[in-house]
């Protein structure tokens, strides 16, 4: 909403598969943005979206898992192969993963924050074909903006890491050693 609020995009669509939770948003749209042509709310699945071609694209993945943001992205460019469009991810799990999958996809990075609500950590990575900064596995200037949070994000990485090589070591020591090898500034 905040998009519409600050004329930010002149359409935005809102999609959902959950139509419990596109019914409470598109009640709020109409509460606060009644009869506005600028926003459109969907029950569906995201992998299935169609982009317009001829359109800058920005395509909002958030509150989902990585691996469901990975199915989504195969999707979606799968069903719009000549479009290039930017991303913004900001998912519950798996962010290595998905910055990983963004990297091979050929994105780059624009930006970067770590946010945390509700004691839960965000990566939120902000990503383009066309921009010039690599995407680093682990993030890089996310750990230079809040020390505290920051510190406090790279322990529960690294515990959680620790326990995943006991089970998969092959699989999780590569990662492990990536967070190990983070500098806090």
């Amino acid at each position: 909403m905040t998009l519409l609020k600050r004329n930010a995009a002149t359409r935005v669509y809102f999609n959902d598969i959950v139509p419990s939770i596109t019914d409470e948003l598109e009640i709020n749209l109409n509460k606060y943005f009644p009869r506005d042509p600028r926003w459109s709310v969907t029950c569906s699945n995201a992998s299935d979206i169609l982009l317009a071609e001829n359109q800058t694209h920005l395509v909002t993945l958030a509150g989902i898992g990585g691996d469901r943001f990975i199915e989504i992205m195969q999707g979606i460019t799968t069903n719009n192969p000549h479009l290039s469009f930017d991303v913004i991810a900001c998912t519950v799990h798996h962010n290595y993963r998905v910055r990983t999958y963004l990297a091979n996809l050929g994105y780059k990075l624009i930006g970067e924050s770590l946010i945390k609500e509700n004691k839960r950590f965000y990566e939120i990575i902000y990503a383009s074909k066309s921009a010039a900064n690599p995407i680093s596995n682990v993030g890089e200037s996310i750990w230079q903006k809040n020390k505290l949070l920051a510190e406090e994000y790279l322990a529960e990485n690294l515990n959680f890491f620790s326990n995943k090589v006991k089970g998969d070591n092959e699989k999780y020591q590569p990662i492990l050693s990536a967070y190990k090898n983070i500098t806090i500034k």
